[in-house]
């Protein structure tokens, strides 16, 4: 309680549900926490006959505090997983299995105009061109878009800061991306409440953005 960012995740009435995970390594002690909202009702469906279970879309993320997301990120039609039983939450997200998920987030139509060069032999070509054409991404500089490489979790701000048209934040809420070229974008998501950092007030700009991750930053921002 004495961590301003714990505390506020403690004490923030969003939360229903708090995951603890405790390691020991020797003479030091670790300690995870993730606080999750279950909201009633996402676990099942109801007929018009009566009520029945919900069969999750995954096997591979029972239990994980990104679980109700990445349900809702399916039922949107936005992924189908990696697999056709797994979503492979802890795998990291390409800029282009990004690209992917914001255009069918936002219901863009696919585009054959080209914008960058190093992506003619991708199966997310068209994807990249649209969010392109909607200016969510000008690429990684010298006509390219660097399609295999993996999304920071700066530039998902960016990405999603630019989605939504967020406004800018009238604070800065964290202390380690100061001066970065996202943290401008990181605070307009932090104000909107769709990222709290990766916790003691930091938000971990440089980390490589998961899919389970990505999962909670899309449904928070498009309200899936």
């Amino acid at each position: 309680m004495n961590s301003p960012g714990h505390r506020a995740n403690v004490l923030d009435p969003l939360y229903t549900h708090v995951g603890l995970g405790v390691v020991v390594d020797g003479s030091k002690l670790w300690v995870a926490e993730v606080f999750m909202q279950a909201k009633p009702g996402a676990f099942e469906s109801t007929t018009t006959a009566a009520q029945t279970t919900f069969t999750p879309p995954f096997r591979d993320d029972d239990g994980l505090a990104y679980e109700d997301a990445i349900i809702r990120l399916a039922a949107a039609g936005v992924t189908s997983g990696c697999s056709s039983d797994r979503f492979c939450p802890y795998g990291y997200v390409s800029r282009a299995q990004m690209a992917t998920f914001l255009q069918r987030a936002m219901g863009l139509r696919p585009l054959s105009i080209d914008f960058f060069w190093d992506d003619t032999f991708s199966g997310h070509e068209s994807a990249i061109n649209a969010i392109a054409a909607a200016k969510i991404s000008l690429g990684c500089g010298s006509g390219r878009y660097c399609p295999s490489s993996t999304v920071s979790r700066g530039e998902i701000a960016t990405f999603l800061a630019r989605a939504l048209g967020l406004p800018r934040a009238s604070r800065d809420y964290f202390w380690d991306d100061n001066g970065t070229v996202h943290e401008d974008s990181i605070n307009r998501i932090a104000a909107a409440g769709i990222s709290t950092g990766c916790g003691g007030g930091a938000y971990c700009p440089w980390g490589a953005l998961t899919r389970g991750e990505m999962a909670n930053l899309l449904v928070r921002g498009f309200e899936l």
